[in-house]
């Protein structure tokens, strides 16, 4: 099965019904920047650890702007 990998929460903002996570997850070479909306209140404390697992038919993918277009 697939666990996912290990990221940091950078920010947890409450939306109504659901939450907002913004994630830091290392690459090794990089850092990616992932944006989660979560059901339920869920106040998730920066700083914190978690375990991110992707569904790809439920995720949003945005290539890097550098201003050239």
């Amino acid at each position: 099965g697939n666990d996912g990998v290990v990221g940091e929460v950078m920010e947890s903002r409450l939306l109504g019904r659901a939450s907002l996570i913004h994630l830091s997850v290392p690459t090794g070479r990089d850092v990616l920047h992932l944006h989660a909306r979560i059901p339920g209140l869920n106040s998730i404390e920066v700083g914190s650890q978690v375990r991110v697992r992707v569904d790809p038919a439920q995720a949003f993918v945005f290539a890097a702007g550098n201003g050239a277009e």
